[in-house]
């Protein structure tokens, strides 16, 4: 059964996707998706995909009480050669602060697409990202990220240290404060041989 706070997450994001709409129009050169919503619902941040230059932003719309206001691109992660996606807030329990994490092919890495993490400032925008190391990032890709808030457990997938199959979903506790420690693969049930591209927990 749902409670209320998954309704009211389930309203946000419908008028969301609405919006959406409204801003981007149905042209078909974007892909959009991978939305994420602050603890207060206030803020969501989500992934533009622009598929003629193969270029991916994270955008930021900020809700007013009564509509979603229009999207911006996030400044400190923008940029028409590096593609930032797939954005999850996260709240980290030691610090009592909000933080955003996505994956990013920006330049001095340490593969190709590595995981980074920000702080989320008041107004929505987000400090420099960090790179959270080599414990967790390959020389190959990490992305298609999922934060379980239940379990403070971050999701992705790796085509690095896989065991399975070309691309694994891993899992490791996402906290600033104690580090990102080495992730784990979370298995055969999960994982085939062939690719496995996301995991989305129906309970978080």
């Amino acid at each position: 059964m749902l409670n209320l706070n998954k309704i009211s997450t389930i309203i946000i994001l419908l008028s969301f996707y609405l919006f959406i709409g409204n801003v981007f129009g149905q042209e078909r050169k974007y892909e959009i998706g991978t939305p994420s919503i602050t603890k207060d619902g206030s803020k969501m941040y989500f992934t533009v995909c622009d598929k003629e230059i193969n270029n991916c932003n994270i955008y930021l719309s900020v809700y007013s009480g009564l509509q979603w206001i229009k999207p911006v691109r996030l400044k400190n992660v923008y940029s028409k050669v590096v593609s930032s996606k797939h954005p999850q807030v996260f709240f980290d329990s030691e610090s009592q602060s909000e933080y955003l994490i996505f994956s990013s092919n920006v330049e001095g890495g340490v593969g190709k697409f590595d995981i980074y993490y920000a702080f989320i400032e008041s107004d929505g925008y987000i400090s420099e990202p960090v790179n959270v190391g080599e414990k967790v990032n390959t020389p190959d890709d990490e992305f298609s990220l999922f934060y379980d808030s239940a379990s403070s457990y971050l999701y992705f997938i790796s085509s690095g240290d896989t065991v399975i199959g070309d691309l694994d979903v891993f899992k490791v506790k996402a906290s600033i404060s104690k580090g990102f420690v080495r992730p784990e693969n979370i298995g055969h049930l999960i994982n085939f041989s062939e690719n496995d591209y996301y995991f989305v927990s129906i309970d978080s």
